[in-house]
């Protein structure tokens, strides 16, 4: 029931789903539970009284503490229930945790999102998704309660491989917008002008655009924290990614997050600069 899980469970709450809710903080489900959800005691209550179960954990361990860890989500012996992982994982992570599902009875579909706290609360995520088609299909129209677009990209893990592969873009154009300023910057261009460019250009987007002006204004406040693409990042390297432009950017992430991890995505630019 963090900063995703609760717009999102909003959201469903606004559609008209009868809702159980359970976070490891507490205070979290707590806040939460004033609205209309039910608050479940322990993950036993709430997997046994729901059909469906949606995670939106920060990473692996707490997915795995979630579901493999003393009174997790597998300490159950219910059956037929369908556990939707919502959250930024490993595909090797899914792809444990929905075998472990499938053994015990139940389905499993990864379906990590792309956007922030604002689109979660408006229904405008977009979700990428890894499981059986059979069940896809039959979560889908709750799924698009969530999300914008939603799409099935292949087997257990795909959805994760895909949102990894979208963080890791992320991290680039972070650093490559980054460096372009510095090197602007040291060479007396002024960086309202290369926005300008830029943004005239077949290179402008809207990310382009909004994280210039976080530059040149040299203000940072964290839309995507940058620990949170550090983080992904450390992912991407664990699924063995070793292309030169990822290997590059993780090294440059990960020396940022040291001391900008709680600043923007884009305050990058000051460990480049």
């Amino acid at each position: 029931m963090g900063t995703m899980g609760n717009p999102m469970a909003m959201r469903l709450l606004k559609m008209g789903y009868d809702l159980i809710i359970y976070s490891r903080n507490a205070q979290k489900a707590i806040e939460n539970g004033t609205v209309g959800a039910r608050l479940a005691a322990n993950t036993r209550e709430l997997i046994m009284e729901s059909d469906i179960i949606f995670l939106m954990l920060p990473d692996d361990d707490a997915s795995n503490d979630v579901f493999f860890g003393t009174n997790g989500l597998r300490s159950t012996s219910a059956k037929g229930k369908v556990f939707i992982n919502m959250s930024t994982v490993t595909s090797l992570t899914s792809k444990t945790i929905a075998e472990a599902c499938i053994a015990g009875g139940n389905d499993y579909i990864d379906a990590p999102v792309a956007g922030n706290a604002i689109q979660a609360k408006d229904g405008k995520l977009i979700i990428m998704a890894g499981g059986d088609k059979k069940t896809f299909t039959a979560v889908k129209p709750l799924l698009d309660k969530l999300g914008k677009l939603t799409m099935l990209i292949g087997g257990y893990g795909a959805g994760n491989a895909a949102k990894l592969s979208m963080n890791m873009l992320l991290a680039f154009q972070a650093q490559g917008l980054s460096e372009a300023f510095y090197f602007a910057k040291e060479h007396d261009v002024r960086q309202q002008d290369l926005a300008k460019l830029i943004n005239n250009s077949a290179m402008g987007s809207s990310f382009l655009k909004l994280k210039a002006i976080a530059i040149i204004c040299n203000n940072f406040p964290p839309v995507f924290a940058l620990k949170n693409m550090a983080k992904s990042l450390r992912m991407v390297k664990a699924e063995g990614i070793r292309t030169p432009l990822a290997e590059a950017t993780y090294e440059t992430f990960q020396q940022a997050d040291k001391k900008l991890g709680n600043e923007d995505v884009i305050a990058v630019y000051k460990q480049i600069s």
